[in-house]
């Protein structure tokens, strides 16, 4: 991050501020930090806090009126100096909003793979670990760069210096974030951009684990399953069952959403007016039935989500009880933000970040490694070997239902085993209804091939 300097516009808690930014001035060419927002989207709001190393404030939205805190922060040379604004930095917590974000030039690294040489402070660098601890904080891990700032000398020396660290709440609050490096230019600290993914979301169908113990499931799978398929193909009737059942759970399931926060809304509205009358009387027993029915009812609708995102973050060393909503929804967009890819370069070194020059330059790339098909212009004259046949007639004969059920058992209930979406969790619940048309279907074999290689090594 770049050294800022700047003229004197009004006092403010040793910061200075002016119409929508805060900064606060350089010493020569060392020290100046600014934060700033376009007065289109956000507001700054006036410094909370400040010490000689950093300046905090809060930012408002306004397209929606959130805030949050910013800390910007100038690290210290001396080592002394670096213990007080570490000091400091514990002592702005209760100052600042839930949803809080430290960024700058902390001039302090974290672990030794941050410095490219030996000469590092094992002391200073587990004072600033454990800081980072007792604030609670998460850094944004920097895409395409380990190091931030360089001495640009003939012996180069390299650290990462310059950091972004946010709370769990800043993270809820702004998903899909990435952080990129940007050109040094003129600086010999690399300038970092965070901004947000461009993520282009699934559009075809994932069977989700909720959905298989909500009210109306079987019923739901039943009729669309049932249907009359006008074709003799068996493969092509399948494949047409398994569609419409997609269809239909997704039209299914988007009704029960709406009717499900309906029934919160009213369940949450009714609990507070009996909290509220339970201040003033003693409960009937209709009405401490009612209301144990309410929050077990919400308990249910609260067990339903937390299994959603429990199956989105493909967390399966955890059980769903054993962790909240928040704990999944934080470890899902930063599974997602882990295996987004910011940028590629083509043969030709062109640097493509939207998705569709991405899409282009993965199918070039792996179209060329497989090549093309040829002609073939020889054999081989297999008589003239003189081997001997084997007898694989064996594996013409039609499997039966027992060994069809157990391959789809032995499969791991939250993975789906083809791209149609469906989980082994689904064929599961619904193997009554759908055996049937499974074991008309060639590619059935699939399943027992399935658990021959892989069934023993998984749990259903």
């Amino acid at each position: 991050m770049a050294d800022i300097s700047a003229s004197v516009v009004s006092e403010a808690v040793g910061a200075r501020f002016a119409s929508n930014f805060i900064f606060k001035p350089a010493a020569g060419t060392r020290g100046g930090i600014l934060i700033a927002c376009s007065d289109d989207f956000a507001v700054v709001l006036d410094p909370l806090a400040s010490c000689d190393f950093f300046i905090t404030g809060t930012i408002t939205d306004r397209s929606n009126g959130s805030s949050w805190s910013m800390t910007a922060v100038y690290g210290p040379q001396e080592d002394s100096d670096k213990i007080i604004f570490l000091q400091e930095l514990r002592r702005i917590k209760t100052m600042v909003l839930p949803e809080w974000i430290i960024l700058g030039d902390f001039n302090l690294i974290k672990s030794v793979d941050e410095k490219s040489n030996s000469n590092i402070n094992i002391r200073m660098m587990g004072r600033f670990r454990r800081t980072i601890d007792e604030l609670e904080l998460k850094e944004i891990h920097l895409n395409g760069r380990r190091f931030t700032w360089s001495n640009e000398r003939e012996n180069t020396v390299h650290c990462k210096l310059d950091r972004v660290l946010i709370t769990q709440a800043w993270e809820l609050s702004h998903l899909q974030y990435q952080l990129v490096p940007a050109s040094t230019s003129i600086s010999d600290h690399c300038p970092m951009i965070l901004k947000k993914m461009q993520i282009k979301h699934y559009s075809g169908f994932r069977f989700e684990a909720c959905w298989a113990s909500c009210h109306g499931f079987l019923d739901i799978v039943k009729k669309s399953w049932t249907k009359p398929v006008s074709s003799n193909d068996a493969v092509r009737k399948l494949h047409t069952k398994l569609s419409r059942t997609a269809a239909g759970l997704k039209k299914w399931y988007k009704n029960l959403q709406k009717e499900t926060r309906l029934q919160e809304d009213i369940a949450n509205e009714v609990i507070f007016q009996l909290d509220l009358a339970q201040e003033e009387r003693e409960l009937s027993a209709d009405e401490r039935l009612l209301r144990r029915f309410l929050k077990a009812r919400l308990l249910g609708i609260a067990a339903v989500e937390r299994s959603r995102w429990k199956q989105r973050a493909r967390l399966s060393w955890i059980k769903a009880g054993d962790a909240n909503t928040r704990f999944f929804h934080l470890k899902a967009n930063g599974r997602r933000r882990k295996n987004h890819i910011p940028a590629l370069k083509s043969d030709i070194g062109i640097e493509v970040t939207d998705h569709e020059a991405k899409a282009n330059i993965l199918h070039q790339h792996f179209a060329k490694l497989l090549g093309t098909t040829g002609h073939r212009h020889v054999g081989l004259n297999w008589a003239a070997l003189n081997i001997i046949p084997a007898n694989l007639a064996h594996l013409e004969v039609p499997f039966t239902i027992e060994e069809l059920k157990s391959a789809i058992f032995g499969l791991y209930s939250e993975k789906a085993p083809g791209p149609d979406g469906f989980t082994g969790l689904f064929y599961k619940k619904c193997w009554e209804i759908i055996h049937l048309d499974l074991l008309k279907a060639p590619y059935a074999q699939l399943f027992k091939d399935l658990w021959e290689a892989y069934g023993h090594q998984i749990s259903a």
